[in-house]
């Protein structure tokens, strides 16, 4: 019996990620990208891709850059500072600084 209760915990823990999750998929619209067909190659041109993901145990107790600049390495530190001060990069969509601490 307590086995079926940790595994009904979990599958709502589960539902309940997802849940908020999809909630915030559409926030922010993101366009769709346009390919371009040059010398019977298919090119796609820029667009904005919008990346969301939950804080991790380990990144607890860490400023916001030092987890960016340690987990998210393709970019440089220098990439990230621009775009937190030019807030393309928020915390909980809300405008942060280079030292928060998460």
């Amino acid at each position: 019996v307590e086995q079926s209760k940790c595994k009904m915990k979990n599958r709502n823990r589960r539902s309940r990620k997802k849940e908020l999750a999809d909630s915030d998929l559409n926030d922010g619209v993101t366009s769709i990208p346009k390919y371009v067909i040059k010398d019977g190659l298919r090119y796609v041109e820029k667009y904005t891709y919008v990346f969301r993901t939950f804080v991790k145990g380990r990144w607890v107790g860490r400023t916001l850059l030092e987890v960016l600049v340690s987990e998210f390495k393709t970019n440089d530190e220098e990439y990230y500072i621009r775009a937190i001060e030019e807030e393309r990069i928020l915390m909980n969509k809300i405008k942060t600084s280079t030292d928060y601490v998460i």
